[in-house]
């Protein structure tokens, strides 16, 4: 990201801050790295908060002498705000939803476990990623209130899908804790363990269809 003000200045780049941003966690704020910019500026915190129904980005400036814009109060206050809205529109990760590839080892064959939901359609058990949660974090959570059981999660599951309005759907492969009861249906209307041949005919929810050659796959080696 590039800031640059407007004018002449007798020394050439000094009006102008480039920032680097990168995201550690998917579910987590960007860190900030001043790349060039003026002398004074060394360092970007930005810290992401709950706030009410949104969200509260707060962004610190640490300088080492006066800011380039000088004793001008209004042109700071508002160079400060296009700042705050530029690293506000990337500090607020991705909103993602999680799904659990559950499988076990049957009699001669590897099954999944799908939950039915309310409209008659198949689904992977899951759910949302809370703020400050990795994906394994969340689908832990996720499955133990919807399943009531325990799970060691695994790799990712085929690609994301998109489900418009921001949300990001990622499977990932998990199985059941060493002693853990059979999983419950609190959240959906029936549990099933299915084989590879059984996925294709499954009347599945439309975005965990996608996932159908993948699963197949991961049964198949399994």
């Amino acid at each position: 990201m590039r800031l640059r003000r407007r004018g002449r200045s007798s020394r050439p780049g000094a009006r102008s801050l480039v920032l680097r941003a990168d995201r550690p966690h998917p579910s987590g704020p960007p860190s900030w790295t001043v790349l060039t910019g003026p002398g004074p500026v060394h360092r970007i915190d930005v810290s992401v908060g709950p706030a009410g129904a949104g969200t509260r980005v707060t962004v610190a400036i640490a300088t080492t002498g006066r800011l380039w814009l000088g004793s001008d109060r209004r042109r700071l206050t508002a160079t400060a705000r296009l700042l705050l809205g530029l690293i506000d529109s990337t500090a607020r990760a991705p909103r993602l939803v999680v799904a659990a590839a559950i499988t076990r080892t049957g009699p001669g064959r590897a099954e999944l476990l799908v939950g039915r939901c309310r409209s008659g359609e198949w689904e992977l058990p899951g759910g949302k990623v809370e703020p400050r949660e990795s994906e394994a974090e969340a689908l832990r959570r996720e499955i133990d209130e919807e399943l009531g059981v325990r799970i060691v999660v695994g790799g990712r599951v085929g690609e994301p899908v998109d489900l418009g309005d921001g949300l990001q759907l990622r499977a990932l492969a998990a199985h059941l804790e060493d002693g853990e009861p059979d999983p419950q249906a609190r959240e959906h209307t029936a549990l099933r363990w299915i084989a590879a041949d059984e996925l294709q005919a499954l009347p599945w929810r439309a975005a965990d269809r996608d996932w159908v050659p993948a699963l197949t796959e991961m049964l198949t080696v399994t």
